[in-house]
């Protein structure tokens, strides 16, 4: 006899995601995302988060199901419901082949280019979708809420200051020669750009936490002293036997800018190339570099052979694509300190991981520059290979001055640690992380039920246990569900 069981495997903060199983088999399993009214690390409501992208998320999955032949551009959905409270559920296919997250790869610094290139072609297949022009409109007014917050964060890194200790600093050195004016100058065309550009149909937060792929081989563990089996390891050279992936979290997506999805994808791997160089692996970083390079490639011959995209066009999105990775370069990951606890740099010395920052913090300027400023002479005029060669440029140059900081190669700690707690990484953590402000005492799981053939499930009693008063899901055992509700869950699923 089997039941349904449960586990939390992501969220917290916007949503909580489960994956729904049965107990005797694990792979006869559902996906359910429940998204919250509002996201909790927003406690004063500055960024509006509706509830109806729960909607948009259903919609957009279906709408991209029945255009995609490959399949690999998302999940399945099944039906989105209504839970009392406010909120909503999502249910879709549980993906068994891919289920790791594809950041895990570029924490290791060894990343499948299969899964590269076939990416970067889905997603120009993404970008080329039709898509109503007002897609996501929902999502827009926390976009232009973010132009006078983003503006105020350069008072946070002092480059007006005359901090002695900070005085060879080369990022708040360049900064200050930039200065407060041009520095709001650019971040008004940036939140502009995402106000009031809708071109393409954008996903809007496809970082590689987003993207699914399939595990790495699992090796056979060793033998202990005592001989029992241990642990397996994933082999940290190969990777999964189709190079599949999948995309998933699309709450946010909007109709924007072209050039913003390959924006936020590129940073990450960017800055974990600065992560691996303060500590001395040249080989990783510039690996990184290229599967930057890869993707860019890939993306571009699709744009140009199916969506008839002109080399002017294609200069056009590269910019674009160059202006919104330096800004979640500079922005999100050098001053807020999103994903920093991400990337390759566990255990790494202070002064490095202040080193590689510093570094991440200045590729992101460069680029700001290069695509938001018009009076940086060295780019205006710049070609497509002008600019790729620009950004090699500009990140062999930090690869090479963290190499020299580097007195010796440091042993990278293998495999993913995120890999080995079988966790996903939640966005709206990584936001919690950086605002520091959290509260859970407006939010009453008490009357929170699952409707259609799962409304006797009471979230009160599963998912009450996971709000403490640190608001820290990431290292919480798995929901439980009370005898009572399998055996309610039993008798829906009979029904």
């Amino acid at each position: 006899e089997s039941i349904l069981d449960g586990q939390l495997i992501s969220g917290g903060k916007n949503n909580y995601c489960f994956k729904i199983f049965i107990d005797t088999d694990r792979s006869l399993a559902l996906y359910a995302k429940l998204f919250l009214p509002y996201a909790l690390w927003d406690e004063d409501g500055t960024f509006q988060f509706d509830i109806k992208r729960a909607v948009s998320e259903y919609d957009l999955m279906c709408k991209l199901k029945e255009s995609d032949a490959t399949g690999s551009l998302c999940a399945t959905p099944f039906y989105v419901l209504d839970v009392k409270g406010g909120n909503k559920l999502l249910i879709a296919e549980w993906a068994s082949e891919t289920d790791e997250q594809w950041g895990n790869q570029f924490v290791d610094g060894q990343v499948d280019m299969r899964v590269v290139t076939k990416f970067a072609q889905g997603m120009a297949q993404l970008n080329l979708q039709e898509v109503d022009y007002v897609w996501g409109d929902f999502v827009r007014p926390g976009l232009v809420a973010m132009s006078p917050v983003v503006k105020s964060l350069l008072s946070k890194v002092d480059p007006m200051g005359e901090d002695i200790n900070k005085a060879d600093d080369p990022l708040l050195l360049m900064l200050k020669e930039v200065g407060e004016v041009r520095y709001a100058k650019m971040v008004d065309l940036y939140c502009e750009q995402l106000k009031e550009d809708r071109q393409v149909l954008c996903h809007n937060d496809i970082h590689p936490f987003n993207i699914l792929v399939e595990p790495k081989p699992m090796e056979e563990g060793k033998k202990g002293e005592d001989g029992e089996q241990m642990d397996s390891s994933p082999v940290m050279d190969q990777f999964g036997p189709a190079g599949s992936f999948l995309i998933c979290d699309w709450e946010t997506a909007i109709c924007g800018p072209a050039g913003r999805d390959a924006g936020v994808f590129m940073a990450f791997p960017s800055a974990c190339a600065l992560a691996f160089a303060v500590q001395g692996h040249t080989e990783e970083a510039q690996h990184l570099v290229d599967c930057n390079m890869e993707f860019w490639d890939s993306y571009a011959n699709v744009l140009k052979t199916e969506g008839g995209k002109t080399e002017h066009d294609i200069l056009t999105i590269y910019r674009v694509a160059l202006g919104n990775m330096g800004t979640h370069q500079l922005i999100n990951f050098h001053i807020l300190g999103l994903q920093e606890d991400l990337l390759p740099l566990n255990g790494v010395p202070e002064a490095d991981v202040t080193r590689a920052k510093t570094s991440i913090g200045l590729v992101g300027l460069k680029l700001m520059l290069l695509s938001f400023d018009d009076s940086l002479e060295e780019t205006a005029n710049m070609d497509i290979d002008g600019l790729k060669e620009y950004y090699k440029k500009i990140m062999a140059e930090q690869i090479e001055i963290l190499t020299v900081f580097s007195a010796e190669r440091k042993p990278l700690k293998k495999p993913s640690f995120l890999r080995a707690l079988a966790r996903r990484v939640s966005d709206a953590s990584t936001h919690e992380e950086a605002t520091t402000r959290y509260s859970n005492k407006t939010l009453d799981f008490s009357n929170h039920k699952r409707l259609s053939i799962f409304e006797s499930m009471d979230f009160g009693s599963s998912m009450a246990s996971f709000v403490d008063d640190g608001g820290d899901l990431f290292d919480m055992d798995d929901f439980e569900v009370t005898d009572e509700i399998k055996r309610q869950w039993e008798e829906d699923l009979e029904d």
